[in-house]
């Protein structure tokens, strides 16, 4: 990431740090500059390593510059208006001339879980919850793992109306045939047995109702509560 991070004005967002030509996790538009998703993931994994030198004694093996780079780097991030007006994050850089490269917001919904982004300075409950209002008509088609990611976000902020309504969008038309196998695409197209499907439904299970998170020193609990339609939740093995 050090390596990929260039200095000096940003010309995507206008901060003082980029990363260029970079994918992101939106299969569809994806490579582009300053990422949103892909800076968050190089704060984490820079202020990771520089915290594991420190353990080590090993503080001379990591680069000059990196604990300058964690720093710049909520500069590089771009921040727009959505259709009513309120703050959200972009996916991508506003690039030169204004252009603004299309994006579903994945990558933006998924800096609060799994990535557990949630400082005052770059993505705080108010962007957050904006960036769940305005996403969803950036791709109005969805699938399974789209719609997972906005039941594990209403839930994370107590928005319990919205959280059942996108667990049930995720579910409906994506479960199919006889023996309920997941598709990628509603009504049963794309990627037969979508194990990805599966997996994010339990993921909006464990980390949406159940409320687990982890930390670099802890496994926490926020706010658990029942699928709708259930009478009790068992978490095992935790």
């Amino acid at each position: 990431w050090a390596s990929r991070l260039s200095p000096g004005p940003a010309p995507m967002s206008g901060g003082n740090i980029s990363l260029i030509d970079a994918g992101g996790p939106d299969e569809t538009n994806s490579h582009g500059h300053d990422n949103s998703y892909d800076l968050a993931s190089a704060r984490h994994s820079i202020e990771h390593a520089i915290a594991a030198a420190k353990l080590l004694g090993k503080e001379s093996a990591i680069g000059a510059n990196w604990s300058s780079i964690v720093a710049a780097l909520p500069s590089a991030f771009t921040y727009g208006r959505g259709s009513d007006g309120r703050t959200i994050m972009r996916c991508w850089g506003n690039g030169a001339g204004g252009d603004k490269k299309l994006c579903n917001g994945i990558g933006v919904l998924m800096q609060r879980y799994p990535l557990n982004m949630s400082r005052t300075n770059v993505l705080n409950d108010t962007v957050h919850a904006a960036n769940l209002d305005f996403y969803p008509s950036q791709w109005r088609a969805g699938n399974s793992m789209f719609w997972s990611m906005f039941t594990i976000g209403h839930n994370g902020l107590g928005n319990h109306s919205a959280a059942d309504h996108f667990l049930a969008k995720s579910l409906d038309g994506f479960l199919w045939g006889d023996f309920k196998i997941w598709s990628e695409v509603h009504g049963g197209g794309g990627c037969p047995n979508f194990l990805t499907g599966g997996g994010i439904f339990l993921q909006s299970v464990w980390a949406g109702y159940a409320g687990l998170r982890y930390s670099d020193d802890s496994l926490q609990i926020h706010a658990p509560r029942l699928l709708p339609g259930s009478d009790r939740l068992r978490i095992r093995g935790v």
